[in-house]
Order: structure tokens, then C-alpha cells, then sequence
């Protein structure tokens, strides 16, 4: 249950970005926005970890595979970022972020053929209803 209720505020949080994203995107270059808020984000995580000492307690143990998908995610965010800047500041906040949902799909379908994680009917069907909202949004 420790899960839903992250998931919870997190998607909550996440609902006011993109529409100070459009405020901003009016006034400031998205890629300087995405630069500026990963260097404020990195900072805001430095201190968390700092004040919780996990950062000094598991760097050690981080391998040079684990720095390679640490170094990965890094570049398909920093990607992720730049297109999604772009798509705000030419597109309407509803339909874009709609869109982003749709990586919830793919985060499934994704999960099911590299981690082998089970795609039961049930999971089918939802997909096909977020597919169906999304095109009934972005219309």
C-alpha cells in the first residue's frame, strides 16, 4: 500500500508541472527550461540524500553496470525532456499531456518483453481504454 500512496502524490505533483511548463515556455527557450530544472532537481535530490546519508551509504556499492543504466536514464530523461519542452511550448497542455500517458502503455509493454513481467487480460483492456481516451482528448 506504501507504493499507491507514492504513486499518488507523485501523480499528483505531477499535474502542475506542465502547466507552469506552459507559463514558462512563453518566456524562456524549453531546452534552457529542461537544463535549468535537472540542475535544480539534482540539487533539490543532493540535499535530500544528504540529510537522509543514503547517498555516502550506497555509493559505494554502485557498480560500473549500475553507472551505465544510471548514465542511460540520464540521457532518454534529458531526450524525454527536451521533446516534451518543445511539445509545450507549441502545443496545448491537455492534448500533450494526454500523450504523455501513453508511456504508461508502453512502460507495459515494455516491461512485459524485457522484464518478462505478465500481461494479464485485464492489463490488455486498460491499455485499450487509455488508447481510446487518448485519441478521444487529442481530437
Amino acid at each position: 500500500m506504501k507504493w499507491f500512496i507514492y504513486a499518488l502524490i507523485s501523480t499528483t505533483i505531477y499535474a502542475f508541472i506542465p502547466i507552469l511548463d506552459k507559463i514558462n515556455c512563453s518566456r524562456v527557450d524549453p531546452i534552457v527550461i529542461a537544463t535549468l530544472s535537472s540542475i535544480a532537481s539534482s540539487l533539490f535530490l543532493i540535499i535530500y540524500c544528504g540529510t537522509e546519508k543514503r547517498f555516502l551509504d550506497h555509493i559505494g556499492a554502485i557498480t560500473c553496470i549500475d553507472c551505465l543504466f544510471i548514465l542511460s536514464t540520464a540521457l532518454l530523461t534529458a531526450l524525454s525532456w527536451a521533446f516534451y519542452y518543445g511539445a509545450v511550448k507549441h502545443g496545448p497542455v491537455s492534448k500533450i499531456t494526454s500523450f504523455d500517458s501513453m508511456s504508461f502503455i508502453l512502460t507495459i509493454l515494455f516491461s512485459s518483453l524485457i522484464l518478462n513481467e505478465s500481461l494479464a487480460p485485464h492489463t490488455l483492456l486498460g491499455i485499450i481504454s487509455i488508447l481510446f481516451g487518448v485519441y478521444i482528448i487529442a481530437a
